[in-house]
């Protein structure tokens, strides 16, 4: 298997949609997170294209609210942000460093925690620990 389409730097859902925009309409199967917005979906139903939304997976909440002690915390998702913000709240980052592995990451921490954290120039897992380092 290859992949035949990779944003070259917006690794978001409008990041993918924007390049099908490209492509003459198609039926999509979007595997998800049950908590996943409709932007994706959206996006792509506007530009003609025929999707399938899946919510394969339900994140599971910890229930351990008690966290260990550290200096960084990596956001790789909206709903990791949300769930992380329901369980321990906004003082629960006061003198850490935050990094978000994209715009729509980074975008949901600030709405939550009134400011922007860390984002890497490449929005992978190398980036993000990059940015950590």
């Amino acid at each position: 298997m290859t992949i035949n389409l990779q944003p070259k730097e917006n690794y978001s859902a409008l990041g993918v949609a924007d390049l099908f925009k490209q492509l003459k309409p198609v039926k999509i199967l979007y595997p998800c997170s049950k908590l996943a917005d409709n932007t994706l979906v959206d996006s792509l139903s506007k530009a003609g294209h025929k999707v399938v939304r899946s919510d394969l997976y339900e994140p599971v909440e910890t229930q351990n609210h008690e966290l260990p002690e550290f200096t960084d915390i990596a956001f790789f998702s909206k709903s990791g942000v949300d769930l992380f913000h329901k369980n321990f709240g906004k003082e629960s980052l006061q003198n850490k460093n935050a990094v978000a592995i994209g715009k729509s990451t980074a975008t949901a921490f600030e709405n939550l925690y009134g400011c922007w954290p860390k984002v890497p120039k490449e929005s992978t897992v190398t980036g993000v620990v990059n940015e950590i380092l």
